[in-house]
């Protein structure tokens, strides 16, 4: 069912939680009736802009901020636990620490991309991952896991929702972390859990079903690394 726009003015204003916004004077809210209300000015800021520009009639897919905000709100405080289980979950069979033993040229290219991740992963959480050739199962320490289950859990709600989407695109916790923490770009960290990928369509060609995916994807990656940015520097 499609909702026509009913407000006309769009505002910012102080609020318990830090700012709110307000569509004619009245707080606008969540699909769970709570203030639609942030403690980071710019991503309230965002939001407001999103409503200001929505047309006639509401199209979600053109409010992104909205649609996180809401999420933050409404579902990642609520279900904390579960959503941080999802994402350390993939530590325990980690992209990373799976080795192509062939050709020689993808060995290369995931070591060079992804032994310096680890090696950061193990410096930063004092998480050791294990690597192996194949695809046979790595039982991976027990300690590392649960350093890793920690760094997740220590994430705030909005870095959480972050996490939850990264994860899902990375299928890896570590590639994860490091976009969270800042260490490296959410593209870089999307083309290195892509190497396997990549290389089969340099030799056999993309097609246009994995490419619209592709597309789609890295417009989804853009979108939870504005939130990101737009949490910088404010707690």
């Amino acid at each position: 069912m499609s909702v026509r726009r009913f407000w006309t003015n769009v505002a910012v204003t102080p609020h318990a939680d830090g700012f709110q916004i307000l569509l004619d004077g009245k707080a606008a809210l969540t699909p769970a009736r709570a203030p639609l209300a942030t403690r980071h000015l710019r991503l309230a800021e965002a939001v407001a802009a999103e409503w200001a520009a929505a047309g006639e009639i509401i199209d979600p897919r053109m409010m992104p901020m909205t649609g996180f905000l809401n999420a933050i709100i409404d579902r990642v405080g609520p279900n904390r636990a579960a959503l941080a289980g999802d994402v350390a979950r993939y530590a325990e069979h980690e992209l990373l620490c799976y080795r192509a033993a062939y050709p020689a040229e993808l060995a290369r290219r995931q070591a060079l991309a992804w032994d310096p991740l680890l090696r950061w992963c193990g410096d930063t959480f004092g998480a050791v991952l294990l690597s192996a050739e194949g695809v046979l199962s790595i039982q991976q320490p027990s300690d590392a896991i649960a350093r890793i289950s920690a760094a997740v859990n220590a994430l705030d709600d909005y870095r959480l929702a972050v996490a939850v989407k990264l994860a899902g695109l990375y299928k890896s916790t570590v590639l994860t972390l490091a976009v969270v923490h800042g260490h490296c770009e959410g593209s870089e960290a999307y083309d290195a859990s892509r190497i396997e990928e990549d290389y089969q369509a340099e030799q056999w060609g993309l097609d246009a079903e994995a490419a619209r995916r592709v597309a789609r994807e890295r417009s989804d990656l853009a979108e939870a690394c504005r939130l990101l940015s737009l949490l910088d520097g404010e707690g």
